[in-house]
This record gives C-alpha cells, structure tokens and sequence, in this order.
C-alpha cells in the first residue's frame, strides 16, 4: 500500500511476527464513509440496508400511528440499528464471498486492531485477488464461534481457549476467505497462523492515543447497544463482541464502554 502522496510508510517498529508492517493512509480511510453511530460504514451500506428492511416494516399507516407514540429521534435511531442488523445478515446468508483470483497458496494474516485501517487493507487485497475476512463479512454461524470463542477464554482451560479459536478459524477458512483484517479474527491470529503458516502478516498501525480516541467514540459504543432489546434476542452478538475487545487487552466497565481511551491505548501498545 502507497499514499497518495509519496513512498510506503512503515512503523518504527515490527510487530513479534514474522510478516510486513502496512501503515495506512488515514484520509483514505475516513474519505467516503459517514459516521453512524457505533462505527464506520460506506454509503451504500445505507441504500442497501433500506431495500433490506422496507419489507420488514409495518405500512405506512401503522408507522405514522407509531411515530405518534414515540419521538421522532428514537424512532429514527432504533429503524436505522434493525436495518443494518438485518443488512449484514442478509449480505451474510446471501451473499457468499467473491472467488477471485487469489495468488496461488498466498494467505495474508491482519493483527491490527479495528479503527486502524482495516477495511482500507481488506479493500487493498480485494483489489490483490484475496478474498478478504473482515467484520462486515461475520456471518451468524461464525458469529456463534466467536462467542465461543469468549465464552473459553473467561472460564475456559488454555487447552479449550485454543480449540475455540482453532474452531473459529476453520470456519472462516471454510467460507473461503484466503487473508483475514479486524476484529474478530486479529485476535485468532495464532489459530489462523496454525493453518497458513507461510502467511505474510500484516500490522495495521496508527498513533496509539489518537486510535484509542477513535475507537471510544465509535466501536467502543457498540457492546451497551448490542446488549440491549432487539439485539438482546440474539444474545450472540454482544459475547462475540467482547471476544473482540477483551480479547485485544482492552478493559470494559460493567456497561461495556471501555474503562478509559488510556487504557485502551496501552493495550493496543502490548499488540504491537
């Protein structure tokens, strides 16, 4: 990966693994996307989740009749959280991913945390014919894995931590992706090393406090969301979830918001 505006920038220093170090240009990053609330998304996300929803909704008529019952704002809020829930298990049920032309046996393993630069490299080795693993791409069956996977690591063994991740791995790997970036799978990437040894892997870095700033007022907001009505009915999603932050070292108060941007910061610190 190149910036726009002169040669590869790297990190003063690698990660303990053996593989590259990709330092994203962050204007890429944010150009294109709007802010939704709890993270990131592409504009089209939005249209797309709108054609998924529509059916779902009551007639026009009920919802005037239940706009009247509730403000304006909350109602808003709440149809914008169901339609990109049901988009991304839509997109995840019906949409398998890509078979592109993936160099032959070549794997790519991301570390980096969410809020790096991660979706700017799933998009750069989309581009390099890898069928890239991303958040975005969580289906509901490997979302149940992943809960698993958190479940093992507070009450587990370290025999059954590892055969949850290496469980959560193959099913990625199942599905047909050949590189993985982000939460979840940054913090599986032993368990995925374990299957693609020869994997290049690949450190998305950014300055430890400005990500820990980024990541409490966006990802950091997701879990007291997800653990409330609807998305409690699929209590999965905020388990899964917790994997993904407690799983990188970053501590959460009893609400699910992290304990503080300094500690998430030192833990983001500790990966690198």
């Amino acid at each position: 990966a190149r910036p726009p505006n002169g040669a590869p920038r790297r990190a003063a220093a690698s990660p303990p693994l053996r593989g590259v170090v990709f330092v994203p240009d962050l204007a890429e990053v944010e150009r294109g996307f709007v802010p939704s609330g709890v993270g990131h998304y592409p504009r089209q996300f939005y249209a797309e989740a709108a054609a998924v929803v529509a059916p779902l909704l009551p007639p026009p008529a009920a919802r005037v009749g239940l706009a009247r019952r509730r403000s304006k704002g909350s109602l808003r809020a709440l149809t914008a959280a169901f339609a990109a829930a049901c988009a991304c298990i839509a997109y995840s049920a019906c949409a398998p991913p890509r078979r592109l032309l993936a160099p032959e046996g070549s794997r790519v393993v991301g570390v980096g945390f969410g809020r790096s630069g991660t979706n700017s490299l799933k998009q750069a080795l989309d581009r390099l014919g890898f069928v890239t693993y991303h958040a975005d791409q969580i289906s509901y069956r490997q979302m149940l894995r992943w809960a698993e996977a958190e479940r093992a690591r507070v009450n587990g063994t370290a025999l059954r931590k590892e055969a949850a991740a290496d469980d959560a791995a193959d099913a990625v790997i199942r599905a047909g992706y050949t590189a993985t970036t982000d939460f979840p799978a940054a913090n599986a990437y032993r368990a995925f090393l374990r299957r693609w040894p020869r994997a290049r892997v690949v450190w998305t870095a950014r300055d430890p406090r400005h990500w820990a700033e980024s990541f409490v007022s966006t990802l950091g907001r997701a879990l007291p969301v997800l653990r409330a009505w609807p998305f409690s009915l699929v209590p999965e999603a905020a388990t899964s979830t917790e994997y993904c932050y407690r799983g990188a070292g970053i501590r959460l108060d009893a609400a699910g918001r992290p304990v503080s941007a300094a500690q998430a910061a030192r833990a983001m610190q500790s990966r690198a």
